[in-house]
């Protein structure tokens, strides 16, 4: 058994690469094999009209531009660094928020919390990533919020490519074009209607993902303060006097719920870091990093209630 305890912590680190390397190196290239839309621009870029060249030409540039923004933010955010609270980067004593980990004996900063993965405290953790092998937290979580965005445009962009390859079933109407459509190209068809259902379940996942990782920022949240709600010590104080759901449950039911709260009843969950969209949106991407947080905990005028 310990002599597959390597082999087997190498696959775990290296399944990630392997799988957006096959979905988006292998996707991009079944799409320009498959006689796609893609296809007929890269070999459009040095044939045709000049205007259709022009045309070709930005549309491969934007491609290769935002594929390639998409490999480096993927190798960026790998095992990256999420904010590690190392000994002696914890809250000043004197503003009576000190406390230790006790796993790692570090006296981790405000909104920050042990993670199990790595066996280190992260400033502002918001989850584990199995993808990225790594923590999303402080450091990062701008970047992997541009990830998920630009990731799931791909995954939108090649179901529409996908799509509107498979020309044997636009014309619905017709029975004729989808019978000889079938029985010139079968293994092309299914082929193509195999990475439509594929990239369009992706693009369901990714787009679900950006659009709850906006919230968060534009509410100045996190995951696991959203999720864990009243059993996070900090958010203690504040989901008392809360009328709603005291904790999100996973998936589907979680996102009812939140939704139910902000749209029926207009009272969202407590975030005491709330400092409005703008200058939410502002900390999350351009203020330099980790954030006090326990200053902006004080500017809400509830750090004498915990």
């Amino acid at each position: 058994m310990q002599s597959r305890n390597p082999v087997h912590r190498r696959l775990t680190r290296h399944w990630p690469i392997l799988v957006f390397t096959l979905g988006n190196g292998g996707g991009t290239i079944m799409c320009y094999f498959l006689d796609t839309t893609l296809t007929s621009s890269f070999k459009g870029v040095w044939s045709g009209s000049p205007r259709a060249q022009t045309l070709c030409q930005i549309y491969t540039s934007i491609f290769f531009l935002l594929m390639s923004i998409l490999w480096w933010l993927y190798w960026s955010l790998y095992q990256s660094n999420p904010g590690f609270v190392t000994l002696g980067s914890g809250d000043v004593p004197s503003q009576g928020l000190q406390r230790q980990c006790p796993y790692c004996r570090c006296a981790p900063p405000l909104r920050s919390r042990h993670d199990h993965q790595t066996g280190r405290c992260v400033v502002k953790f918001d989850h584990f990533c199995s993808m990225l092998q790594t923590p999303i937290g402080d450091l990062n979580h701008a970047r992997f919020w541009l990830f998920v965005v630009l990731q799931a445009f791909f995954a939108m962009w090649g179901t529409c490519v996908c799509w509107e390859a498979t020309t044997c079933l636009q014309p619905l109407y017709n029975r004729t074009a989808q019978v000889a459509c079938w029985k010139v190209h079968p293994g092309r068809t299914v082929l193509l209607l195999l990475f439509v259902l594929f990239t369009s379940s992706a693009a369901q996942g990714l787009s679900g993902l950006a659009m709850g990782h906006s919230y968060l920022a534009c509410t100045a949240q996190t995951t696991y303060e959203l999720l864990k709600g009243a059993k996070v010590s900090y958010l203690a104080s504040h989901y008392a006097s809360y009328d709603g759901p005291q904790m999100l449950p996973h998936r589907v039911r979680g996102v009812r719920l939140l939704l139910r709260q902000h749209l029926k009843f207009r009272h969202p969950p407590p975030a005491p870091f709330n400092q409005g969209v703008i200058e939410n949106l502002n900390s999350f991407f351009f203020q330099p990093k980790p954030i006090a947080y326990h200053e902006q905990y004080r500017y809400a005028g509830t750090v004498s209630q915990l």
